[in-house]
């Protein structure tokens, strides 16, 4: 059986009931999801309890003061209290959330994170939440300025994500096996494997990333038109030095043979010659 509440008990019940409708209404909530007209309702409704607990439990005492207190008024559902200020720092937190750094170098990277990566749902979920905060301020919705007032949080949740993007290595692709034939055949989805003749010989167009915008690739397109010159060839003649400097001179050979490329040899380097007997070993140039 539950012990009966002593009126005491009862009164300083009502009492924190209407206290805090009454910093509802002036100061309003931390609900991050109802706006301060429910939850000031929801005290009000409190305080009708409360008054009739203390009724029906003690009909033969005399009642307290605040028995007698006037009931709050009901609220529309949709009242917010403090709006200006809540706009105001709705405002500050997007400007601070799109000039954050995390946020420009999430926007600015994020695209190399496939789809299917948790990751990218993530930093896609951070991204929008700077045009959930401006269409929250544009259409007047007090209760999701009030969500992502803290910029505090926002920011921080930035730069974790930031973190999480830097640290972030794509899955390790399957190394290439010299005795796996990579000729065509078998290949029948064109667009899967574009491939383009180039010299006589067959090779794959590569596709990367590039910090550089449109404007930027415009810009150098033209000025290298300007002088005969393609942007293809110039990135095809770069990537073909990085892969003479990078791939052992064996395994050029072999691929080279196996596919009826010739593989380009460096021209070897000139010996230097022999310093004269008289000439001191402390003055030699550094090899």
């Amino acid at each position: 059986m539950l012990k009966k509440p002593g009126l005491e008990e009862l009164v300083r019940e009502l009492e924190r009931d209407y206290a805090r409708w009454e910093q509802v209404y002036m100061a309003g909530s931390k609900d991050p999801f109802w706006p301060d007209g429910v939850n000031a309702n929801l005290c009000r409704n409190h305080i009708l309890c409360g008054k009739r607990r203390i009724r029906e439990l003690y009909p033969d005492a005399e009642m307290p003061e605040i028995y007698y207190r006037p009931l709050p008024q009901e609220l529309p559902a949709e009242y917010m209290a403090r709006k200006e200020e809540l706009r105001s720092a709705a405002l500050r937190s997007y400007t601070r959330y799109i000039s954050d750094e995390n946020f420009c170098f999430i926007r600015n990277h994020v695209e190399r994170i496939p789809e299917t990566d948790a990751l990218r749902g993530i930093l896609d979920a951070l991204l929008a939440r700077a045009d959930v905060l401006k269409d929250a301020v544009l259409s007047g919705d007090y209760v999701a300025m009030r969500r992502y007032a803290d910029a505090g949080s926002l920011l921080a949740s930035l730069k974790s994500g930031a973190e999480r993007l830097r640290e972030w290595e794509p899955p390790e692709q399957e190394q290439l096996d010299l005795f796996t034939d990579y000729s065509l055949d078998g290949i029948q989805d064109e667009e899967s494997m574009s491939m383009s003749m180039w010299g006589g010989y067959i090779l794959s167009k590569v596709t990367f990333e590039t910090e550089l915008n449109d404007e930027a690739l415009g810009a150098l397109r033209s000025y290298l038109a300007k002088r005969n010159e393609q942007l293809d060839m110039r990135l095809s003649e770069q990537l073909e030095k990085l892969y003479a400097a990078t791939v052992p001179a064996a395994v050029r050979e072999y691929l080279g043979e196996k596919n009826g490329m010739p593989v380009r040899r460096s021209a070897a380097r000139p010996r230097r010659a022999a310093p004269s007997a008289g000439h001191a070993v402390g003055n030699q140039p550094a090899e």
